[in-house]
């Protein structure tokens, strides 16, 4: 059953290391409810062409389809753990598992599905997965804690022409997600707490970000950025696994602000648990008053509204 909730963060720590209202100062949305349906493991989410939120569950081999207001709109059941999915600017989804890439219609059919062994791909997660053109990019992870590695390899969108692009990245947890914008693929190097800007070949372009412990501009906790998510006007939102926190840069990787905080606890003498990485996908609505955060740790999907401007 579909429970939608409203819900006051609780966001004052003891242990923070700023006072939280400072840490909040500045941000343009705040958390206003969460998304509950007694998910089973929740592990990625995105948004398809009309705009709902495809969230993965693995291990109930579902991709739960809900409309940004929480309310379930249908059940994909799939043959394979869904650990990330991406749709393509034509509707097709593409989904990776451990060992299996998926093809779904824009109302979740199944079209194809290829195993490793017969792709060219390694048996291990897929956390990653962007398209450019005609063209689709995955990584996958293998390797445990901080010292796990990633490659990221190039198909054709029919899973043919396995080509590996880049390896030995750092991926804390088995996880390097990604995104497309134009032709340069961008790269959430979390372990190295900077992004990679890659051509379609792996060749670096560019990198940027910092580790940074206080401040806002760099990125924190052991990790980060964990996940990234292109809104529709063009900005780059990053999402911070143990912070909860979602900020917004220019491609090139300007800081343009904080968003807000998710309800989890934050910086890095916060509990182990807190800290550890997990996933922490993100997407915003068309107008980017909305946005959307995985809480993997508590199987929810948390809702970040627009602060309304003051009258």
């Amino acid at each position: 059953m579909t429970r939608f909730a409203l819900v006051c963060v609780a966001l004052a720590m003891a242990s923070c290391v700023v006072t939280c209202d400072d840490a909040q100062e500045g941000a343009t949305h705040e958390e206003t409810g969460v998304i509950d349906l007694d998910f089973q493991d929740l592990v990625s989410l995105t948004l398809d062409a009309e705009g709902r939120v495809l969230a993965c569950d693995a291990r109930a081999q579902q991709i739960l389809v809900i409309d940004p207001d929480g309310t379930l709109v249908d059940t994909w059941q799939l043959a394979d753990a869904p650990y990330s999915a991406h749709v393509h600017d034509d509707g097709t989804i593409y989904v990776g598992g451990r060992g299996t890439l998926t093809r779904l219609s824009a109302d979740g059919q199944v079209l194809a599905t290829v195993a490793a062994a017969d792709g060219g791909f390694p048996v291990a997660r897929a956390s990653g997965m962007a398209t450019m053109g005609d063209e689709l990019f995955v990584s996958f992870g293998s390797g445990g804690s901080v010292s796990a590695k990633a490659v990221i390899i190039r198909f054709a969108l029919d899973f043919s022409g396995a080509t590996q692009i880049a390896e030995g990245l750092r991926g804390c947890c088995q996880r390097l997600d990604m995104v497309a914008r134009g032709a340069v693929l961008y790269v959430a190097e979390n372990a190295r707490h900077h992004v990679l800007k890659m051509d379609r070949d792996g060749q670096i372009l560019e990198s940027w970000g910092q580790r940074d412990r206080l401040g806002l501009e760099g990125f924190g906790s052991c990790c980060n950025p964990m996940n990234l998510f292109f809104g529709a006007s063009g900005d780059l939102y990053t999402a911070e696994s143990g912070l909860g926190r979602i900020k917004r840069y220019t491609a090139d990787g300007q800081y343009l602000g904080l968003v807000g905080y998710t309800g989890t606890n934050r910086f890095t003498n916060a509990s182990g648990l807190a800290a550890s990485c997990s996933n922490i996908a993100l997407a915003a609505t068309a107008d980017e008053s909305r946005v959307l955060v995985l809480d993997y740790k508590n199987n929810l999907i948390r809702i970040l509204d627009r602060i309304p401007a003051e009258q």
